[in-house]
């Protein structure tokens, strides 16, 4: 999955609720809901990592932050 197509699903900025959701449809999770379980606990677990500036919200330039941002970390851990 390519992280312009994930970024293609979200706004700049959107709560943790829809990218979740833009995430289980990028994935095309929706079918099986343990991996539904397992994107929204992924996400909820690494949120505070990458909402820097405590907004509640992650931005664009911190969802895809080269090496490091919240896409780069989501892709890491479905390819594991």
């Amino acid at each position: 999955m390519h992280v312009h197509a994930m970024h293609m699903h979200m706004a700049m900025h959107m709560p943790c609720l829809c990218q979740v959701r833009a995430l289980i449809k990028t994935y095309s999770l929706a079918s099986d809901l343990g991996q539904v379980r397992q994107m929204r606990e992924l996400v909820s677990a690494v949120w505070p990592l990458f909402d820097l500036d405590g907004t509640g919200r992650v931005s664009q330039q911190e969802f895809l932050r080269p090496g490091d941002g919240l896409a780069d970390a989501i892709i890491a851990s479905r390819a594991s």
